[in-house]
């Protein structure tokens, strides 16, 4: 009995060892070096920085990343980098899948600069010039700002990006062009579109507001003016000019 379970014994720590073996000469093998990695998905990063952030080895076993961390370190290196997918395709192959943040709002800053954010406000970008064709909002005061983290606001300002993130929504659902958003007084914001000024008061039936101001701009005679849609329950004050 003794010499039977000895010989069991015996046979598994065998076993094990041949299975290790295989492990290493398989870990070891030139068959599975990386010669190749391949990106998808990537229009604004450049492929080069999504390489060189997740440090993927050329020559190195295939098998000797982990890809978690890989996708981590390219999620903190970039900051237009929203999701990064990390798959193994034996034998030499490695495919990044990355999804990008899609740059949504110029933010003016005290500075003078520009924030560029997306519609979660992380700060993609701060640059001299505001990103073209992409509304400018002014009137907020940032408390922290670094690229790559989502913008913080002072306390009292904290509901006026909530404010901004949402109307932003609604230009982009709407299909609605506004150059210039004056957030400074957060019960009658004025929005620049095109040669319109519009006086839109308050948040309160935000929605409702732009549906009425692209109504009536699409009968307007004339292409500038000022328009009050402060009160959406109240006929639009409506003047042009030349």
């Amino acid at each position: 009995m003794k010499k039977a379970k000895r010989r069991l014994s015996f046979r598994f720590i065998a076993t094990i060892a041949v299975f290790a073996l295989v492990l290493v000469l398989v870990f070891l093998s030139p068959l599975f070096r990386i010669d190749q990695v391949h990106v998808e998905g990537n229009v604004i990063i450049d492929r080069r920085e999504i390489i060189n952030a997740a440090h993927v080895e050329i020559g190195s076993s295939i098998f000797a990343f982990n890809g978690r961390r890989m996708a981590q370190r390219v999620d903190d290196a970039l900051p237009y980098a929203l999701y990064v997918g990390v798959e193994r395709q034996l034998p030499r192959r490695v495919v990044l899948r990355v999804i990008e943040r899609q740059p949504a709002i110029n933010i003016h800053l005290n500075s003078g600069q520009y924030a560029l954010i997306d519609n979660t406000g992380m700060v993609l970008e701060i640059a001299q010039n505001p990103k073209a064709n992409l509304p400018k909002f002014t009137g907020l005061l940032v408390e922290t700002l670094s690229v790559g983290q989502h913008l913080q606001t002072t306390p009292e300002d904290e509901g006026i990006l909530a404010n901004i993130l949402q109307l932003n929504t609604l230009f982009v659902l709407y299909a609605f062009d506004a150059q210039v958003v004056e957030f400074d007084n957060p019960l009658d914001i004025i929005i620049h579109h095109g040669s319109f000024e519009i006086s839109f008061g308050s948040m309160y039936e935000a929605e409702r507001k732009i549906r009425y101001i692209l109504g009536v701009l699409a009968d307007a005679p004339m292409d500038r003016g000022f328009l009050n849609i402060r009160d959406p329950n109240q006929p639009p004050g409506l003047r042009f000019t030349r």
